[in-house]
């Protein structure tokens, strides 16, 4: 149908607006359920912005968490990240959240910055193409 390349459109649409290298692109499209993903652009974008302000308080939340040394916490709020980025299409990014929350949950102490890191800096991806999403839909 018509809807579901204008949704390919979105998705590669805003890959484009980022700029990012060709691999960059690519090693991201590939932690996407792009069915999801699409789906959610066409029927409901607001859920987006939704998983966006939601999202930017969970990684404070994980960085709270992190400078307290509170696994619990750290705990939680993967579970919460790992369960919104699974409904989004972000399934890469769920899986990266899931598989931290695991090992967090087998061994607390080994909650390492650049575990938390690299989530976050998965999250900004996600936060500039959601961002790039909102300005290739407004065209």
């Amino acid at each position: 149908t018509a809807d579901c390349d204008e949704n390919k459109n979105a998705i590669s649409g805003a890959l484009k607006g980022l700029g990012w290298s060709e691999e960059k692109e690519n090693e991201f499209i590939s932690t996407l359920d792009i069915p999801c993903l699409n789906e959610v652009i066409l029927d409901d974008a607001e859920l987006l912005e939704i998983y966006l302000n939601q999202g930017e308080t969970l990684i404070q939340e994980l960085e709270k968490s992190e400078r307290e040394s509170a696994p619990e916490k750290s705990l939680h709020v993967l579970h919460k990240l790992a369960g919104s980025s699974g409904s989004c299409g972000f399934s890469g990014f769920q899986s990266q959240c899931s598989g931290l929350e695991n090992r967090l949950r087998l061994e607390p102490q080994l909650l390492a910055s650049n575990d938390l890191s690299s989530v976050k800096e998965a999250f900004q991806d996600i936060r500039e193409f959601i961002h790039s999403v909102n300005q290739y839909l407004q065209l």
